[in-house]
């Protein structure tokens, strides 16, 4: 009797023992893996298609309350607006402004980008500097540009998040 009650604790610890070796396999190759290549590309396109749209629909409340979408129209065309001493012009302003926030918002979580604003599909026609931070995107590169329909132009809103 004493003999068989040890065979049954014995099976039980070899049933334990496996239990535990699968658990730590599971852990191991389904929780700890690396996230898929196509999340990372998602999160690039839906951070760079989310702070453009809010840029072009936010209000600059120190330049007449106008929006980013006018200061982006004025900086292409009349260089109308001047928004105090600091800023001459709305370009001046808008690379200033965009500037800080990129860097308070992706700078601060170390990833690197470039904000470009430029004319009819040609990047190298820009409007304003382009913003670079954490050295830029040299090949690989992520973006969702937004179109201002402007005078019979198309101005592009580009961030790339890389």
């Amino acid at each position: 009797m004493k003999r068989k009650a040890q065979l049954e604790i014995m099976g039980l610890a070899i049933v334990v023992i496996l239990i535990s070796l699968i658990m730590l396999f599971v852990v191991r190759f389904v929780v700890l893996k690396e996230p898929k290549e196509y999340r990372k590309d998602y999160a690039e396109f839906d951070v760079s298609y989310s702070f453009v749209n809010t840029i072009i629909n936010t209000n600059a409340p120190d330049c007449f309350d106008l929006s980013f979408t006018e200061l982006f129209k004025d900086c292409e065309s009349s260089h109308i607006v001047n928004c105090g001493f600091s800023y001459p012009d709305s370009c001046d302003y808008i690379e200033d402004k965009v500037g800080d926030i990129l860097s308070q918002t992706l700078g601060m979580q170390s990833l690197n980008y470039e904000f470009i604003a430029y004319r009819n599909n040609n990047e190298s026609d820009t409007i304003i500097t382009p913003i670079i931070g954490g050295g830029g995107c040299p090949t690989y590169r992520k973006s969702a540009p937004q179109p201002i329909s402007y005078g019979g132009q198309i101005i592009l809103i580009n961030l790339y998040v890389c």
